[in-house]
């Protein structure tokens, strides 16, 4: 990741980086950061291919989770997750292939509102909320304030800093859902094994974006080395961390549904398949899906 980093602007289709230029007869703010990947290697009109494509996987989950929601009356919250999560796959994917500034604030301004909403999602999972209103208000606080904060502060650390905050909050309260999972429930062991593969999978996708972010020049290296093979496609690190992303935001979606079910007397198998698209998305890992009730439900 390069911050502002000047770019060739007559490689491919769209203005090059960190200016404000002209296209197509308006003027158009390009964004103030640029990934690892190469820019017009594969497409003159993608600026980064693989990062583009890689977004796939975030409206596969997403149109695969709002279909689970509607099947098995999920409830409200969790489709506005799963849309939310479709809504940063096409930002991603129209940034990724620009470098426009305005498509970065439709990738992480809606980033945003996710980790936001994830928040509550994850800390509420009980049928009564237990913090009161102060909860709810301080996140619709920080919903509303932080736009515009992020359109006059262009630093592209202000909000990796505070986005990076909100996912170590959600990262506790999953910790602490589980942690009141009663034990008699046999569909604890079911929430514990989606929470660790959401917890692994992102841990893997971070370890990525790191190595993506401060290895930049040793990785490009080692892809000049490795030419056309599908070995380079490997060393593509950010799309790696879009995949990554991708099916753990899945897996924390599963776990809060597993947990508000669990308390509410209720519990579901997960099962592990290997069917349709996703098992192409989502490398060397099949979809988890919500099978069947556990246990019966209690009045």
């Amino acid at each position: 990741m390069h911050f502002f980093e000047p770019l060739d602007s007559t490689k491919g289709y769209w203005p090059g980086i960190n200016n404000t230029t002209l296209f197509m007869g308006k003027p158009y703010r390009t964004a103030r950061l640029d990934w690892c990947e190469e820019n017009y290697v594969v497409c003159k009109y993608i600026a980064e291919f693989w990062n583009t494509v890689s977004n796939l996987i975030f409206v596969a989950v997403a149109l695969y989770g709002i279909n689970l929601c509607r099947s098995k009356q999920l409830g409200t919250r969790y489709t506005a997750c799963f849309s939310l999560l479709a809504l940063i796959g096409v930002g991603s994917w129209l940034f990724h292939m620009t470098l426009l500034r305005e498509f970065q604030a439709l990738d992480e301004l809606p980033m945003w509102f996710m980790i936001v909403l994830f928040t509550y999602v994850m800390s509420e999972v009980r049928d009564k909320p237990i913090r009161g209103p102060w909860f709810p208000a301080l996140l619709i606080t920080e919903t509303l304030v932080f736009p515009p904060a992020y359109a006059s502060i262009p630093n592209p650390w202000f909000f990796l800093v505070f986005f990076s905050s909100q996912t170590f909050l959600v990262l506790y309260f999953s910790l602490r859902s589980y942690s009141i999972l009663p034990s008699s429930n046999p569909a604890k062991k079911s929430a514990k094994s989606i929470l660790i593969l959401a917890w692994v999978s992102l841990g893997l996708a971070f370890a990525l974006w790191v190595a993506d972010t401060a290895l930049c020049s040793q990785i490009r290296s080692l892809r000049t080395m490795a030419g056309d093979s599908f070995f380079a496609s490997f060393l593509q690190f950010h799309a790696l961390w879009h995949l990554g992303t991708g099916f753990s935001i899945y897996c924390f979606i599963l776990f809060s549904i597993l947990s508000r079910d669990i308390l509410r007397g209720e519990g579901y198998i997960l099962s592990l398949t290997a069917k349709g698209t996703m098992n192409l998305l989502v490398p060397g890992l099949s979809p988890i899906h919500i099978d069947h009730p556990r246990m019966a439900h209690k009045a």
